[in-house]
């Protein structure tokens, strides 16, 4: 799979010297005051549910993880469960490190990009393997993180939210994102999870492997 990373053109050739990477996180993500609409969300990780049911069975909730959460979350579950109501519940994940790419090049996505005051990626490099890029940069971060996986964020009305019972609900809430204002970025994700429980902050090191599974694609002014 090929994957392309839009950015800044200081960040693109000190990518290409030396390999050097930004590592962020998801809580960090949550900040739009820092990095602005187009890229912080002050849901990330943290996924909207709707929906309601009458006499949820003991064995929809055993087929459901989801819905063990939710019921935990209202109060701890029954034997039978009626006139469930999901509205205004949430599943959170934990802090994770993350690599954002998007899944296609577009000319207009990037001078959206470029013009975005917040953003300003007047350049774009190609990663030709997923799998071997995603590898090289978990071969350094390893002390610090195992590699969980990399994947396309599906992206929901989050202003609405998602019925519990809808298939995407059973996907990690870090894999889904609202889509009003996000879905034109086709996002795949690298995910980390930290070896260390504690507090995390975004990592910015170099990963020279890395380098061998990428190329400069396109630069605009």
């Amino acid at each position: 799979m090929e994957l392309y990373k839009y950015c800044k053109g200081e960040h693109l050739e000190s990518f290409l010297t030396r390999g050097t990477l930004r590592i962020g996180t998801l809580m960090d993500y949550r900040s739009e005051d820092l990095h602005g609409e187009s890229i912080g969300d002050q849901y990330e990780g943290r996924l909207k549910f709707c929906g309601s049911a009458s006499h949820v069975t003991t064995e929809e909730v055993h087929d459901n993880p989801l819905l063990k959460t939710l019921i935990a979350l209202k109060g701890g579950a029954q034997i039978n469960i009626t006139n469930f109501n999901a509205r205004d519940c949430y599943a959170n994940s934990p802090d994770l490190y993350i690599f954002s790419t998007s899944l296609d090049y577009s000319e207009d996505a990037h001078r959206r990009w470029r013009d975005d005051p917040d953003a300003g990626y007047d350049a774009c490099f190609r990663i030709m393997s997923a799998r071997l890029f995603f590898r090289a940069i978990s071969q350094v971060l390893d002390p610090l993180a195992s590699f969980m996986g990399f994947s396309k964020v599906t992206y929901y009305d989050s202003e609405r939210g998602l019925d519990f019972r809808d298939p995407l609900a059973k996907c990690h809430p870090a894999q889904l994102k609202g889509g009003k204002n996000y879905e034109h970025q086709v996002e795949i994700r690298g995910f980390w999870k930290p070896r260390d429980q504690g507090l995390i902050k975004p990592i910015i090191e170099d990963f020279p492997a890395a380098l061998k599974y990428c190329t400069r694609h396109a630069v605009i002014r």
